[in-house]
């Protein structure tokens, strides 16, 4: 699909070459610092992983070399050798092996590629790039296995993603056409340094990766998988430097073609052309060469919910009948258009966009028609992309006015946005619920200077709900997590930070992340075991948590796809019972909508449990008899909201902890941690459970063991 796309440039050649020439170089003047900013080089070279965090072991285990000793090895050894000898200013973004007990987390190592964080030479340096290149190696083993996995397997994959860049134009070729030269010479030097010894090839091409140092950082990118450390063969091969050097300089061959040393890549027309040519070439001999899939969606409405009016510019008439554009004069692309672009479109076949990179300033308006808000029409919905990481040069916002009125009223900006993955599709809805009955306009307004391109597609007031925080975006708001097979879905965008786990526990999660969160909580007997993944175009993380919040908080168990691994999912076994958080989350800037999947096993009771014919009153308590927390749920003959009390009393009869509940239609549920009311463990015995409401109570026994 992508090298139709690069074909159809021909056809755009008497009217585009000279805007390419002049956009990339309006591109590269914004990318490039001030004089007194920090510098720019030609490449940053990241070898993977380092300090604590080591990556994949290689196929003999901890005891030998794993994955951050061989990138080391080789970027500083070799492919900065190579780069250095064509020319090319480079630097590493770690020059040494570093702290075994520190680890250089993705969010840190992207401030250092964008020139935000020095990296660890001495002196330290701190520069932005015209190109990026991470260097990983792969494996075909799982986490908790070991040992030989595949002897035969051998695969070279390059990986580009389109949110990389400077991030003012959406679907970003230029990691692309990065890729796209790199990838075919690393792979023909890649069987020649491994094609005798080692069999099995199937040849990696180049892909779509969401990794942290191609996706989050400000210049094009690529990443390498050199080769898979968990087989024999390729582990013994990669550890020399006959084969090091020799994929090394296939990638800095590619990095030729790409752009010359201290030079933009050529984007012409004709380049493009060319480039075309290539890859249909590599294509035809079986080598896959992946496109970018349009700006994915990360927030849906219920395909069902009902509409009024709607609009999804599939028309081949722009502006479509009955609405207007406004603009304060500038050119083509630089004013509202339609675009059929597939890497623009989100829906059907076409999108109305705005582009930026324009020198001078602008302010551009897509107007729609007057319409009747009915009875139903409680709101606005549109999907919308740009980047907010870049909305300090430009904004986009849209307004609404009522009929009759002169000015208008602002209901959403861009800026006003939470940061997110760059140039994804999301959802936004306004509510219109003040304005029923009332003729009405909306328009949707860029301006600005140099700033990122905006896009608005499938447009439509109805019945919906306006977009707002998830309910579960607090410890306080956690929702139960339904006992059994479990599926549910939600968005993180617009809720709070209210968890920030210990950052790169080796048994939770290898990132901070202090993003917007979401919380699920339930009760879990001791060996019950949980299985749960997550997934969601933004790379997701989900972990587990002891408590939620509080001093003794502990991270028992988590994901994250750190290396684009889609889902991350985890397993635990509970050796306590006790109420247990479970939450999805991501690093700073990283939201979007998720679909959380997975089974809980075991004896566990959620707010469901029935306690027979109605009006019969009990508690159960569980576990029981207990070394710990004990998990009490009941029900009493009350009113639907009824605030209650639960108490504890030792063998003598004296009350040793009493506290407030609330019960709904009846049913009540709270947890014992053991101890007493000034917070003192109670010693082994056997203890009364009273539950008192409006009159009734009911009463049971549990026995605590030490």
């Amino acid at each position: 699909m992508f090298s139709r796309w690069l074909c159809r440039w021909p056809l755009r050649a008497r009217c585009l070459p000279a805007l390419l020439v002049l956009l990339f170089a309006v591109l590269e003047c914004v990318a490039a610092p001030r004089a007194d900013a920090v510098p720019i080089i030609d490449c940053w070279i990241d070898p993977g992983h380092g300090n604590a965090d080591t990556g994949t072991q290689g196929i003999d285990g901890p005891g030998r070399p794993n994955e951050a000793d061989i990138t080391f090895a080789m970027c500083q050894n070799w492919l900065q050798a190579w780069l250095g000898d064509y020319g090319y200013d480079v630097a590493l973004t770690r020059n040494s092996k570093g702290s075994s007990s520190f680890k250089l987390l993705p969010s840190q190592r992207t401030r250092i590629l964008n020139g935000k964080t020095a990296n660890d030479a001495a002196p330290p340096f701190i520069a932005r790039a015209r190109f990026i290149i991470s260097i990983h190696m792969n494996s075909t083993a799982k986490s908790k296995q070991t040992g030989a996995q595949d002897t035969t397997f051998k695969q070279l994959n390059t990986y580009w993603n389109p949110n990389s860049g400077v991030g003012l134009i959406m679907g970003d070729i230029r990691g692309f056409v990065l890729g796209s030269y790199v990838s075919p010479r690393a792979q023909a030097n890649y069987e020649a340094a491994f094609g005798f010894g080692c069999r099995g090839t199937i040849p990696g091409g180049l892909k779509v990766g969401n990794f942290f140092m191609i996706r989050d950082v400000d210049a094009p990118a690529i990443l390498v998988e050199v080769c898979f450390i968990s087989t024999r063969c390729q582990f013994n091969t990669i550890l020399t430097d006959a084969a090091q050097s020799e994929v090394s300089q296939g990638i800095a061959d590619g990095v030729t073609f790409y752009a010359p040393p201290g030079g933009v890549p050529d984007l012409s027309a004709a380049a493009l052309q060319r480039l075309a040519t290539t890859v249909g070439s590599i294509r035809a001999s079986g080598v896959p060469m992946q496109e970018p899939a349009r700006p994915a969606a990360v927030e849906e409405r219920e395909a069902t919910t009902a509409t009024s009016f709607s609009e999804s510019f599939d028309g081949a008439t722009f502006p479509p009948v009955g609405w207007s554009v406004q603009t304060s004069g500038a050119p083509a692309p630089h004013a509202w258009a339609r675009s059929v672009d597939t890497l623009i479109v989100r829906s059907g076949v076409g999108a109305a966009i705005v582009r930026g990179a324009y020198a001078n300033s602008s302010d551009e308006w897509l107007i729609s028609p007057m319409i009747m808000v009915g009875a139903n029409d409680s709101g606005l919905a549109f999907y919308w992309a740009g980047n907010h990481d870049l909305a300090s040069a430009v904004d986009a916002s849209c307004l609404l006015r009522r009929k009759g009125d002169v000015g208008w009223t602002t209901v959403w900006t861009l800026s006003g946005e939470p940061t997110a993955t760059r140039f994804v599709y999301r959802d936004r809805i306004v509510s219109l619920t003040s304005h029923l009955g009332d003729s009405l306009q909306f328009a949707f307004r860029a301006q600005g200077t140099n700033g990122p391109d905006f896009a608005v597609d499938d447009v439509s007031v109805g019945t919906f709900q306006p977009t707002g925080p998830p309910p579960n975006d607090r410890c306080a708001t956690a929702l139960s997590l339904p006992s059994g097979h479990f599926s549910v879905t939600g968005q993180t965008c617009y809720g709070a930070n209210d968890v920030d786990p210990n950052p790169g526990a080796t048994t939770c999660v290898a990132d901070e992340m202090s993003g917007r969160d979401v919380v699920y909580k339930f009760f879990a007997q001791s060996g019950d075991s949980l299985d749960v993944a997550v997934n969601g175009g933004w790379n997701p993380a989900v972990y587990l948590l002891s408590a939620c919040p509080g001093d003794s908080t502990q991270c028992l168990a988590g994901a994250y796809p750190v290396d684009g691994a889609t889902p991350p999912s985890f397993d635990y076994l509970f050796n306590q019972s006790g109420e247990y958080f479970l939450i999805v989350d991501g690093p700073a800037g990283n939201c979007g909508s998720f679909n959380l999947t997975g089974i809980r096993r075991g004896s566990t009771t959620g707010v469901g449990v029935q306690w027979g014919p109605a009006g019969a009153t009990g508690i159960s308590a569980f576990p029981n008899p207990t070394r710990g927390a004990t998990h009490f749920a009941g029900k009493l003959p009350v009113e639907p909201e009824t605030v209650g009390q639960l108490e504890v009393f030792d063998a003598s009869g004296r009350r040793v902890l009493s506290r407030t509940m609330t019960l709904t239609h009846g049913v009540f549920e709270i947890m014992w941690d053991g101890r007493g009311r000034t917070g003192n463990q109670l010693p082994a015995g056997v203890y009364l459970v009273k539950a008192t409401a409006a009159g009734r109570s009911a009463n049971a026994k549990v026995v605590v063991v030490r």
